[in-house]
């Protein structure tokens, strides 16, 4: 190697290095300009509030009074949930005797930010006391299509799955509840439901196949009970499965 090259070696050795140290430097000052701020994702909000009635009937016969043309009803409960929970309603039976009914009326109104589907099943632990066993119970939707055919509470033998097997109203695509984001005339943000419940004769109990004896249902005439929670009510976000 001659004296003259290495010169020119060196520069070329010098260039390199100094190329090398820029790709290093921009590399690292890329990498600091990136953004680490936390990304926030905003979640759909289910969220309702549930109103309670008891229906104003003098008579217990299911007709209920009505007013200027309008049935009454009386305020019991209301409650508001964000969180997409059941809601136990206080029912109240009292003095009740054979052949008495009690009516409700249950508001679903949606205040979250997704379509939801009303629910009303029976809590399957209260089932086995013998009062409830003694009760048959319909619905009706607020469109008045009629009630339902009696569900005898006496026939149903806990444990059973809260969304399948002892659903007594909602829980079809008939139930929906809108948003208000999508409120229309055709799109309803409320709703409401009917329930009966009908202290049954014994000897309609014993037709009908519900297990209790004589004695068992004489010691149950004229009691009351109040606040019996063993219907709940929820308004959920999962589509029906049919």
């Amino acid at each position: 190697m001659t004296k003259k090259n290495i010169p020119t070696i060196i520069s070329s050795c010098v260039l390199i290095a100094l190329s090398l140290f820029s790709l290093v430097f921009a590399w690292f000052t890329f990498v600091t300009t990136i953004n680490t701020n936390p990304v926030y994702f905003e979640t759909a909000r289910v969220e309702s509030r549930i109103t309670l009635y008891k229906g104003n009937d003098k008579n217990k016969d299911g007709y209920l009074d009505i007013v200027n043309g309008t049935r009454v009803f009386t305020l019991v409960q209301q409650e508001q949930d964000e969180e997409g929970n059941n809601k136990n309603l206080k029912l109240n039976f009292i003095d009740m005797m054979p052949t008495e009914i009690f009516t409700w009326k249950i508001e679903i109104e949606n205040l979250g930010d997704v379509d939801g589907y009303t629910i009303g099943y029976l809590d399957s632990s209260l089932l086995s006391e013998l009062f409830v066993k003694t009760l048959s119970v319909t619905f009706d939707r607020s469109d008045n299509n009629g009630y339902s055919s009696k569900l005898y509470l006496g026939n149903l033998i806990p444990p059973l799955d809260p969304l399948e097997d002892n659903i007594i109203f909602g829980g079809t695509y008939e139930d929906i509840v809108y948003s208000p984001l999508n409120q229309t005339p055709d799109h309803k943000i409320k709703r409401d439901y009917f329930i009966r419940f009908e202290f049954e004769t014994f000897d309609n109990l014993i037709e009908n196949g519900v297990l209790i004896t004589y004695d068992e249902y004489q010691s149950l005439q004229g009691k009351s009970y109040s606040q019996l929670e063993f219907v709940k009510v929820i308004l959920s976000s999962d589509a029906p499965q049919t």
